[in-house]
């Protein structure tokens, strides 16, 4: 009789995605299930590092073995697939001991943690696991920061005024960055026309090029040849990215230089002393981050100018219907005014109501999804309905489940942010006043009150609207 798995396959980065290593790692665990008489009926999957956290595919995994207890075996290629972290993959496995799960390597056999003499393999593969990660990232790092003492091409994107082309540094075949011809003399006009002006808006109306882009450039290191590394990547050991604060810069220029050091030093005293302005402050628009369209997509603020004037609006962000700034706020400014429920919403229990509702009703949906799909695998297991007859079936019901459990997360923590607001009378009344006094210096304290006491604005159309309190 077969016996009853699931599979989990993982690569770290989209481009071993792409290059078929999970289709390898399928390939060898149906020929290992199909040799050892195990029934696959479902499949999770990650497109993550495995010393992260919970990664996606893993934590579905374990929400359907929770749902799902007469399945007994996880099978993965190998064990650095499931984690390449040892406190995390101690902490999994004995998740799954928990459920009666075994996890089954297709190339090491039964991966064990229950502390007898046969887990000591195992636990020797997780630990080595982890210092083959740490190898890896140290080998690769120090490779990187070593090439980036050369002009050698590392990925992404390149200056305007520099090129890639295939050449050579030390004997060794690569993409490098040089002088870009077609572009060089444009740019360095641009630059020097900042120290001409000695602005810099008027350099990149002059040359019609973007000016938050020109004031981006400015400050680069790269102007003067120099080169820069690791500005942008992992911030910690979760692999969340961002801009570092400290960041490798070479000592010497490895790059063609567009300024001599006196012209750049010129640069940078006029970035001091004329700093470019941004555009309008999106934080003027009243009714931005609450205020969605009847299609579903949020509306935000926006502006062009015609001649001297400028024209403010709302648009939407999935359909792209406009409405003009001044009147919607007037509109929204009555309906809020006017709404039978504004002198309600300092009652706690009739706040809270709708959100309690919805989540009953998505929990109810969610009960019987998760019956539908028990009903389907136990006559999978009883041999009543076929694996291939049904995986669609369940694949859909996986889906659904998910995305309702994601809804059913986001509203029981938008019902604590709800339950944990203290709104009083006070609020009631700043509300009112500031709708009715709307002046610049006070947006910001009106947008702060509306935050508060406004969850959610749906507009149909300008004579159809639904405010949620």
């Amino acid at each position: 009789m077969n016996k009853i798995a699931v599979k989990y396959t993982r690569v770290s980065t989209n481009q071993q995605d792409a290059r078929g290593s999970k289709v390898e790692q399928d390939k060898h665990i149906e020929k290992f299930a199909e040799k050892e008489n195990y029934l696959v009926i479902e499949t999770f999957t990650d497109t993550d590092h495995g010393d992260k956290d919970n990664r996606i595919g893993l934590e579905d995994l374990k929400s359907y073995l929770r749902l799902n207890q007469s399945i007994k075996y996880v099978l993965v290629y190998h064990s650095d697939r499931f984690t390449r972290e040892f406190r995390n993959g101690m902490r999994d496995l004995f998740y799954l001991e928990e459920l009666g799960v075994t996890l089954i390597s297709a190339l090491e056999g039964v991966v064990k943690v229950d502390g007898t003499y046969d887990s000591l393999p195992s636990l020797v593969r997780l630990i080595g696991a982890q210092e083959d990660k740490a190898k890896i990232v140290k080998k690769v790092t120090d490779n990187m920061y070593n090439y980036a003492k050369t002009n050698r091409y590392l990925g992404g994107s390149v200056l305007p005024w520099l090129k890639v082309i295939k050449g050579d540094i030390s004997g060794v075949r690569c993409k490098i960055m040089v002088k870009n011809e077609d572009t060089w003399r444009f740019y360095r006009k641009v630059l020097l026309d900042v120290i001409r002006y000695r602005n810099i808006a008027k350099s990149a109306s002059v040359n019609n090029i973007n000016a938050v882009t020109l004031a981006s450039w400015l400050s680069m290191p790269e102007l003067i040849g120099l080169r820069t590394f690791g500005k942008k990547g992992k911030l910690n050991k979760n692999h969340n990215k961002g801009r570092r604060k400290e960041y490798f810069t070479t000592d010497s220029p490895v790059l063609p230089a567009l300024l001599s050091k006196e012209e750049y030093s010129k640069i940078q005293e006029i970035r001091r002393t004329n700093r470019v302005k941004s555009r309008e402050d999106t934080e003027q628009y009243i009714f931005t981050n609450m205020t969605f369209c009847g299609c579903g997509g949020k509306l935000a603020g926006n502006a062009f100018r015609k001649g001297k004037r400028l024209h403010k609006y709302y648009r939407c962000e999935k359909c792209k219907i406009r409405y003009n700034a001044k009147v919607l706020e007037n509109i929204l400014s009555e309906e809020i005014l006017n709404h039978p429920h504004l002198h309600m919403i300092n009652d706690y229990e009739f706040r809270l109501a709708d959100i309690i509702d919805e989540i009953t009703e998505y929990k109810i949906t969610l009960k019987k999804k998760q019956n539908i799909e028990m009903d389907i695998l136990s006559l999978i297991i009883e041999g009543l309905a076929s694996k291939d007859t049904a995986s669609k079936k369940l694949k859909e019901l996986k889906k659904e489940i998910t995305d309702l459990e994601l809804i059913i997360s986001k509203k029981e923590e938008l019902l604590t942010e709800e339950q944990q607001k203290e709104i009083t009378e006070d609020h009631i009344e700043m509300l009112r006043f500031f709708l009715t006094n709307i002046t610049e210096d006070l947006i910001q304290d009106l947008k702060e009150i509306l935050n508060l006491l406004i969850r959610k604005i749906v507009i149909e159309d300008l004579e159809n609207i639904t405010i949620k309190f």
